[in-house]
């Protein structure tokens, strides 16, 4: 990625900055014509309507800019469902994933999937966001990318982020190989509910990094049902 070289660059990242706020507005007034023409057309009670984005950006965080970085700023995105009778103007805090997506609307849809998802159906939280049960307390993050014709061949980093209420620290590293998972070119751990804004890298013991290690290979390289127990679903 980009970095930030000296304090010439911050006008630029305030420009863009809001130059990305402002494109919003016409995002705003598609949404709205969307929901007036399902209003008036009888159907918004029969559609559901999912706002969210594929990734977070920087704009100079941790002396970056763009986006594919496993930090908070790039790996936290937006995510408002509206489904006919579930429950309204209420804001759940556990953690979804992106992979979540299509088990809920087939669900929602009435749809039953013919193979085990690597996500999880959560319409349990659409119905009551604070009392459903839960399990996710990590996940994988994960970025493939390497310079042609290597691309997708390498995986430019990786991380576990733990669900913050059940243990405060997320792992951040970056491989040279995906068929070397092993031969780490950098390592960094924050706690986060004391460093939000992961400025400090903590040194662990050699056997938790390396326990955090295989935890990272083995949420690689599961698929359906093996996902949903390593993140901590029962």
């Amino acid at each position: 990625l980009p970095t930030i070289r000296d304090v010439e660059d911050l006008p630029k990242l305030q420009h863009a900055y809001k130059s990305m706020l402002t494109s919003m507005i016409a995002v705003d007034e598609l949404v709205g014509t969307v929901v007036d023409t399902l209003t008036n057309t009888g159907e918004l009670d029969n559609t559901v309507i999912v706002f969210t984005s594929d990734n977070g950006w920087f704009y100079g965080e941790h002396r970056a800019v763009g986006k594919e970085l496993p930090y908070e700023e790039g790996i936290r995105v937006p995510l408002v469902v509206r489904a006919p009778g579930q429950a309204s103007d209420a804001v759940a805090s556990q953690m979804v994933l992106n992979n979540d997506l299509a088990p809920t609307l087939a669900s929602l849809a009435g749809v039953t999937v013919p193979y085990q998802p690597d996500g999880v159906d959560f319409t349990s939280l659409l119905d009551d966001p604070v009392g459903a049960p839960w399990g996710r307390v990590v996940f994988l993050v994960e970025h493939w990318y390497g310079p042609t014709p290597l691309m997708w061949q390498h995986a430019t980093n990786m991380a576990l982020r733990f669900d913050t209420n059940n243990f405060d620290l997320l792992y951040a590293l970056s491989f040279a190989s995906l068929t070397n998972p092993t031969e780490v070119t950098g390592r960094e751990f924050y706690l986060l509910n004391f460093d939000p804004f992961q400025r400090t890298s903590l040194t662990l013991p050699p056997s938790l990094e390396n326990t955090f290690l295989q935890y990272t290979v083995a949420l690689l390289t599961c698929n359906g049902q093996s996902c949903h127990l390593l993140e901590g679903f029962k």
